[in-house]
């Protein structure tokens, strides 16, 4: 986990079995992101139609969770999309 909050760190290579949380454990690494080290972030799914189910069944529902997170909601509720949030601390996801 600290790999992928260090800023200093480019690339980190997760090698698990299936089903064991690679998935959560990069949620939460982003939620501590937004909040902490705002910048830009890209999340990369096979086709546009994952990324919207991503974005609807876990990454909203998450960050509507994580109060940090949610503070930073932008005001305007057309900054906050399917795909692309703009949150109120300039960070871009």
């Amino acid at each position: 986990m600290d790999g992928m909050v260090n800023p200093r760190v480019r690339v980190v290579s997760i090698m698990a079995s299936i089903q064991s949380s690679k998935t959560l454990g990069i949620e939460l690494a982003i939620c501590y992101i937004i909040a902490n080290l705002p910048g830009s972030a890209l999340w990369l799914d096979q086709t546009a139609d994952d990324v919207k189910d991503q974005a609807e069944a876990r990454l909203h529902v998450l960050f509507e969770e994580c109060e940090p997170v949610k503070a930073l909601f932008p005001l305007n509720r057309h900054k906050k999309r399917k795909i692309t949030i703009r949150f109120s601390n300039s960070m871009t996801l």
